[in-house]
């Protein structure tokens, strides 16, 4: 096996969005159509098919992580000491 043989293959970058503030956390649904982005200055949602990018709510403090729990259910938690559970109806 020469060192060659051990080279990682180059990532090739598929898609690309830019949300207002950066990014702390990420989460894609279920379905593969939409990531959640934990935030600076909230919680965001991004259809990946029409690019669309939505703020959804904000936390007194950073956006620490975001999680889907299901198709319309997500939890986000933040720096404020609060999570907070958000259903998308």
């Amino acid at each position: 096996m020469t060192k060659s043989d051990l080279k990682a293959p180059e990532p090739k970058r598929v898609k690309e969005w830019k949300l207002p503030s950066g990014v702390l956390s990420a989460a894609l649904s279920n379905d593969g159509q939409k990531v959640l982005g934990g935030c600076l200055d909230g919680v965001y949602l991004v259809d990946m098919e029409t690019s669309e990018i939505s703020k959804l709510y904000a936390h007194d403090s950073y956006v620490s992580s975001v999680e889907w729990l299901s198709d319309r259910t997500l939890v986000s938690a933040g720096y404020d000491g609060r999570i907070i559970w958000f259903d998308m109806q």
